[in-house]
């Protein structure tokens, strides 16, 4: 562990006790919240003269709350081998932490720009958030998209290789680019679901709540098949970094980050089919 790393774990524990968050998966969901909340106040507070920076800024702020509890968690992760039981079962018990940990981070920070994104006027929302619109190819304007499974499985694949080749470089430092596609999903679906709720004359945050409950299947599953390529490569560079190449560990724990890789391929076939055959049906 680096010094760096020491420091951020240290002062991470003075204020949150990494236990007694764990007990918890709420906890986990309440901090990605708070995370991210921290993260916007503080951009919108430093860039209050040009608030079209904030949304971009918030993204770092957020990632570096969240990565003191990360590498916290990596700290609590204890590589067992099968000996003899399921493999894939195995995979997940050394794993489940980490991934219900990010999974609930995502989640919260997901709500937290969504609540904003409510909670503001649409001019605040497209100044502010102008990056996450852009993203989303909705900058200025709102616009009809065909749904095509081919082009939405491509995009989606280029993200989860990113993500993928970013833990392998980064390891958690990965948080920064979950945290951007948290926040641009959370951003969208807040404006969308407010401009739904004035044309039906109905409360946004209804109308929210209706449209968060359709898209989660798809969001999950796509959030997901993100993580298991980004624990892939914590694991796979970890195995690199720490393990004899010619070690029986070495061939495991390789086989398992290679392992998750394909399970967040798996998962990413699955997204792309619920967002173009189904979600549009519900």
């Amino acid at each position: 562990m680096s010094k760096q790393k020491e420091v951020c774990t240290i002062v991470f524990e003075q204020l949150f006790k990494v236990k007694q968050i764990k007990s918890n998966a709420f906890n986990i969901f309440i901090l990605g919240f708070i995370f991210s909340e921290l993260g916007i106040l503080s951009s919108l507070l430093i860039f209050r003269r040009n608030f079209e920076y904030a949304g971009l800024l918030s993204i770092a702020f957020t990632s570096l709350l969240a990565l003191p509890f990360l590498y916290s968690l990596l700290d609590f992760r204890n590589i067992e081998m099968s000996n003899g039981k399921s493999f894939f079962k195995t995979i997940f018990t050394n794993n489940k932490t980490i991934l219900n940990a990010y999974l609930l981070l995502f989640l919260g920070i997901f709500l937290s720009y969504a609540l904003f994104s409510i909670a503001m006027p649409n001019f605040s929302t497209y100044t502010i958030f102008k990056s996450q619109f852009s993203s989303a190819n909705l900058a200025g304007q709102a616009t009809t998209v065909q749904l095509n499974f081919g082009d939405i499985l491509g995009n989606n694949f280029q993200v989860l290789m990113a993500s993928f080749i970013f833990s392998l470089l980064f390891g958690v430092g990965s948080i920064l680019f979950l945290t951007w596609n948290a926040s641009v999903w959370g951003t969208i679906m807040g404006f969308f679901a407010k401009q739904s709720a004035l044309v039906i004359s109905q409360n946004p945050f209804v109308a929210f709540s209706i449209m968060f409950v359709k898209f989660l299947p798809h969001l999950v599953t796509e959030a997901a098949s993100y993580f298991f390529a980004v624990i892939a490569g914590v694991v796979i560079s970890q195995t690199l970094v720490n393990e004899n190449y010619k070690s029986e560990k070495f061939q495991y724990t390789l086989l398992e980050g290679l392992t998750l890789f394909f399970i967040a391929v798996v998962l990413l076939f699955i997204a792309a089919w619920l967002e173009v055959y189904l979600f549009p049906l519900l």
